[in-house]
């Protein structure tokens, strides 16, 4: 065997550009031709291959040769570069089917021992996890030059105390991977990672090809690589190993291959000086302190500085998010990384809104799937463009948890037309068996209701989708029969997280990468942010099934091989890059304490003193955001029109629409203008919100109340027994609950459903007295609209005064007394039982704030009832059941009521001229504002930031006084 050659890669920043003038030095050139062709260069990512190539050819130009490139690999890639395939090899979504299958075919016992239960056999969802599980594991463990087998003997073996459970998993794992293994033979199938594991052990052949050099670039191969490394050099291939320094450049030892000794490399003391280490506290503050570390590569170089020559590592995702939002505003481009994987396209969230509803048909997934883009669009070209609404109302008004496949009841008639349509669209899916099939299906369902945008992030996405289709399209039978559709939506989905998405914005500034990126970008100069650890280096591995303790004991991936490596990458940095700044941040954006990197922390005596104090003293400098910040207001500095421009005659006002004009005109309007009538939109939520809750009850207590006064009208008493009207009621409520209610409901809706059963009761008690007292009703849900329909039961609205405006309102019940006459009463299901006078009327000044039931003797005089001012009020129904009564205006006379009518025509002669400005005579308050919590708080831009324009002369003297 020759062995592995240690060779100095070439000084300079950038170590793709060294790379590729060596290789070149090293080539003899022929007629103007240097030919690489028998070499292959193995670099960290497909990052770095592009940079190698670009350097390649531009090298090639200066010295005005023709250069044959190289084959550049990365490590996903290399074991398929030389490992000679014994049958057809399986993609990557094809080789997670296989242990999806081989799963489906384990013995009971082993699925129990790998689930960690004896409560039953998982099912088909948890198989699917379980699946990716254990495909991800096996690429781990795979990679580390074993199978489950020999992990399972190794851990009887070495740990001999390990919990039984974990030891029983282990077993049942060796078992999957000898039932996988005889499924792939099966299929004349393979995984290429097998391959390669069975290649290094004698079992398969490694072939070099045509390639007589390997040229690697790496801190740390995987054990598998340096396994097929060996066998290549055995054969004869001349590998080189570049290595940053040699000897005593070297801070740590590397062995005899040319790579760092991860004992010796993770507790390598790195000199790095104090100027290099900026502090910082929260994340905003490390995006501060990049801009502070771009003002000194500015102060230090004596040549102008470029994007290209910039770059910033941002390993930390809330570093990151910081960084490109605040960077921009300071005035510094920045490229974003890749953001989104494919999977959280609007593909990939399509195709898991379809997996929810075909495997568990929940109304929310139902909702959620309407929501969706393509298919709102999609019915809406069937004649239903409010599909999510509707959707959304019916789970907030019934509380259905799953919705059945046929038969619906009748409360499902508001969505019955959009469940059809949404079934007829995936039933290609819900009826596909078979790998094969299910992909077609998947295929058809797409092309019928996808719409591409054409963003080079869409056509991204749809390239993984189909990828991924066409390998289940050409899926063995063996592998893919069980397959249904629920299973290959999920699948496709899992196999789009494997591509990114390229980020929106410009691509021109400094770009923005991850740590390992940053140890082969070409860029002179260099800010890391994030170095703490768990970041920088990475934490130990959290895994129940391999602790980190073992993963070290097997050489795979653990703490310590990252931190070994984490190590190598800074010293390489350190040594390379004209300028490098290290920030640290102190506190998540959360507020949870960060610990410095033990990278930064690599002095000995006084220094390393002198830093840990200076990086704990809360008054040392620290970079913050305030001193880049530009002078922006932080309410916005706009002010909002919420209505469109030009009038719209409103023709009618609801008595509750009163209490909308107190708060603010403009909040009258944004609910009343025909061209918007905005409402508080309906979530789906997880229990009935307290207008759906106040519905049911007036729903049960409108139905006993008419049946109450027919019974009454054919000449009987009132029911005047307490047991008789909750028996009534109670009787009513489960009528509903079978009309317009669903089978299943989720469980907090049953909660609720006991509640209204309670406050019903407490309905049965206070109507009972009532009844005793002489009173009984005549009118219930009584409605006045403008344009009553025939049959309706509706009233026309009456005029308000002369305005042209007409009064429209439902009086939820309206009783009479021998004695004292009409009475006018509205149910309230609030938490507490309100005063009917302090909700109207303010106590100090006794301007009014609300309307609603001075004006039901306006609605009830225009059908000849009078009602007492004193008998209007709530029949209030709290949630504590000894609190409900009947609440009324005592107090209030007819010259009171009449006031509040006035005061009602006035409003609404304002509303007929389209006068919607505040008026401190009303009490309006000219900057109000809903709260933050508010429907209707971002109409107002309420926790908006605006830009306001910086003065240039502000602007030009940059913030802080830097330039």
């Amino acid at each position: 065997s020759m062995p592995f050659r240690p060779t100095r890669l070439p000084d300079g920043p950038s170590p793709m550009r060294a790379l590729a003038q060596w290789l070149l030095d090293s080539l003899p050139v022929t007629d103007g031709i240097a030919d690489a062709s028998r070499v292959l260069v193995l670099v960290p990512a497909s990052r770095a291959t592009r940079s190698f190539e670009a350097h390649w050819a531009a090298l090639a130009r200066e010295r005005g040769i023709a250069a044959v490139a190289p084959h550049v690999a990365t490590p996903g890639r290399f074991a398929q570069r030389f490992v000679v395939p014994r049958s057809t090899v399986l993609g990557p979504l094809a080789v997670r089917q296989s242990w999806r299958e081989a799963i489906g075919r384990a013995s009971e016992a082993a699925l129990r021992a790998l689930a960690g239960s004896d409560d039953g056999l998982p099912d088909r969802a948890s198989r699917d996890a379980m699946a990716k599980r254990v495909g991800d594991l096996f690429v781990e463990v795979a990679s580390g030059c074993r199978g489950f087998a020999e992990i399972a003997v190794h851990l009887r073996g070495r740990m001999p105390d390990m919990d039984d459970m974990d030891l029983a998993r282990w077993d049942a794992l060796a078992e999957l991977e000898s039932v996988r293994d005889r499924l792939l033979a099966d299929a004349g199938a393979c995984d290429p990672l097998r391959e390669a594991l069975d290649a290094v052990r004698g079992r398969g052949v490694v072939s070099a090809g045509n390639i007589e050099t390997v040229v690697i670039l790496l801190a740390d191969p995987e054990p598998l690589q340096r396994e097929l490394l060996r066998m290549l050099s055995a054969a004869g291939v001349d590998v080189r190993v570049m290595v940053h320094g040699l000897g005593g450049a070297m801070p740590a030892p590397v062995d005899g291959e040319g790579f760092p000794v991860h004992a010796e490399w993770a507790g390598v003391d790195i000199a790095v000086d104090d100027a290099q280490v900026f502090l910082a506290d929260a994340p905003v503050d490390q995006a501060a302190a990049v801009m502070d570390a771009l003002a000194a590569f500015a102060d230090d170089s004596k040549e102008a500085i470029r994007s290209d020559d910039v770059a910033i590592a941002v390993p930390d995702p809330q570093v990151a998010a910081e960084v490109v939002s605040q960077l921009p505003a300071w005035g510094v481009r920045v490229v974003a990384p890749p953001g989104r994987l494919a999977s959280d396209s609007s593909l990939g969230l399509l195709l898991d809104a379809m997996r929810a509803w075909v495997e568990d048909r929940r109304c929310e997934g139902l909702a959620a799937l309407c929501l969706h883009p393509d298919i709102d669009r999609l019915l809406a070209a069937s004649g239903m463009p409010d599909a999510p609404v509707r959707v959304r109302a019916f789970a907030a008004a019934t509380g259905c948890d799953r919705l059945p496949h046929s038969g619906f009841p009748p409360s499902m008639a508001p969505i019955s037309s959009i469940v059809g349509q949404v079934d007829e669209l995936v039933r290609p899916i819900l009826h596909a068996r078979g790998a094969g099939a299910a992909a077609a299906a998947v295929r058809a369902v797409l092309d019928a209701c996808v719409l591409d945008d054409g963003s080079p992030a869409s056509r991204d996405a749809r390239r993984a989708l189909l990828a991924g289709v066409e390998e289940l399209e050409s899926l063995h039978a063996e592998l893919g029969g069980t397959l249904d559709g629920a299973g290959a939506l999920r699948l496709l989905r899992d196999s789009m997280r494997a591509r990114t998405l390229p980020s929106d914005g410009t691509d021109d500034g400094i770009e923005l990468m991850g740590w390992l990126e940053a140890g082969v970008d070409d860029a002179s100069y260099l800010v890391v942010t994030g170095m703490n650890d768990g970041i920088v280096p990475e934490g130990m591995v959290v895994d129940p099934w391999l602790p980190d303790s073992v993963r070290a004991q097997l050489g795979m991936t653990s703490a310590l091989r990252r931190q070994a490596r984490d190590a190598w990458i800074l010293h390489f940095l350190l040594g390379r890059k004209k300028a490098i700044r290290l920030v640290t941040g102190r506190v998540t954006a959360l507020g949870e304490p960060l610990r410095p990197s033990r990278l930064l922390l690599g002095a000995r005596g006084p220094e390393l003193a002198g830093r840990v104090l200076r990086m704990v003293d809360e008054h040392s400098p620290r970079a913050s955001a305030s001193r880049w910040a530009r002078a922006l207001p932080r309410e916005g500095g706009f002010r909002p029109v919420p209505v469109p421009q030009g009038d719209a005659p409103i023709r009618s006002l609801s008595v509750t629409a009163f209490r909308d004009w107190f708060r603010s005109p403009a909040l009258l309007r944004l609910r009343q203008d025909p061209r918007l009538r905005l409402r508080e939109g309906q979530d789906v939520g997880g229990e009935l919100d307290s207008m759906g809750f106040g519905n049911l009850v007036h729903a049960v207590l409108e139905e006993w109340g008419r049946g109450e006064i027919a019974r009454i009208a054919a000449g009987d008493p009132p029911t005047t027994e307490r047991e008789e009207i909750e028996s009534d009621v109670l009787r009513v409520f489960e009528r509903l609950r079978q009309t317009k209610g669903m089978p299943q409901v989720r469980g907090a809706y049953e909660v609720q459903f006991a509640l209204v059963r309670e406050r019903l009761a407490a309905f049965a008690r206070v109507q009972a007295e009532r009844a005793e007292d002489g009173w009984q009703p005549i009118h219930v849900e009584l409605t006045f609209t403008p344009e009553p329909k025939e049959g309706s039961g509706a009233l026309p609205a009456p005029p308000l005064g002369t305005s042209g405006i007409l009064l429209t309102g439902r009086i939820d019940r309206v009783d009479f007394h021998p004695q004292l006459g009409y009475a006018a009463l509205d149910y309230k299901t609030s938490a507490e039982a309100k005063d009917p006078a302090a909700e109207h009327r303010m106590s100090r000044s006794g301007r009014w704030k609300d309307l609603q039931l001075p004006l039901y003797a306006v609605l009830l005089r225009s059908i000849g009832i009078e009602p007492s001012p004193s008998q209007l009020g709530y029949f209030a129904l709290p949630s504590n059941p000894d609190g409900s009564c009947i609440r009324r205006t005592d107090g209030w006379d007819a010259g009171l009521v009449a006031d509040a009518v006035s005061c009602a025509e006035t409003i609404a002669g304002r509303v007929a001229a389209g006068d919607f400005s505040p008026d401190p005579a009303w009490g309006h308050n000219p900057d109000w504002k809903p709260d933050r919590a508010d429907a209707f708080a971002l109409v107002w831009g309420v926790g908006m930031r605006g830009l306001r324009a910086v003065p240039r002369s502000a602007a030009a003297a940059g913030p802080g006084g830097a330039p």
